[in-house]
């Protein structure tokens, strides 16, 4: 008896396949899907700069996660990092003008790919779609309270 494909498995494969795309989509920047995301966020959220912790509160990752990105983002010129001088352990990164030329190209990346995976969904289904991976995380935050991701 042939088992059918069950949902954990197509959203895995869906988060991964949507990753390898971004990363494809990306080729040309430098930067990897997940580099590309986390520059993004800083350049478009807080352009005037932001810290590691607050990245790892808004977004959910972890805040070896985070550190990684950042380092990586730091040594390829796209953000730099301002000493605060009342505390030392507080850096501010703040994307650099390398930023600012590529930020078009990782939003057209964003866009192909959301089109590639969703284009064929009219309006009303990926609004349906949304609200029923919202529902979603919010039974995994109800069972995982202690996970970061859904920190705000």
């Amino acid at each position: 008896m042939e088992r059918k494909e069950g949902l954990y498995i197509s959203t895995k494969k869906l988060s991964i396949s949507t990753e390898l795309l971004l990363g494809q989509m990306m080729k040309g920047s430098g930067l990897t899907a997940a580099q590309g995301y986390l520059l993004l966020y800083i350049g478009e959220q807080h352009p005037d700069g932001t810290f590691a912790t607050n990245l790892h509160k808004e977004l959910g990752l972890s805040m070896a996660t985070v550190s990684v990105g950042v380092k990586q983002l730091r040594q390829k010129g796209f953000l730099t990092v301002v000493v605060s001088p009342n505390d030392e352990r507080q850096k501010k990164l703040i994307p650099t003008s390398k930023f600012k030329k590529v930020a078009v190209q990782i939003s057209s990346a964003i866009y192909k790919t959301e089109e590639a995976i969703y284009g064929e969904l009219n309006q009303e289904e990926k609004e349906t779609l949304h609200y029923l991976l919202q529902k979603m995380l919010s039974r995994i935050e109800k069972s995982c309270p202690d996970s970061t991701i859904f920190e705000k």
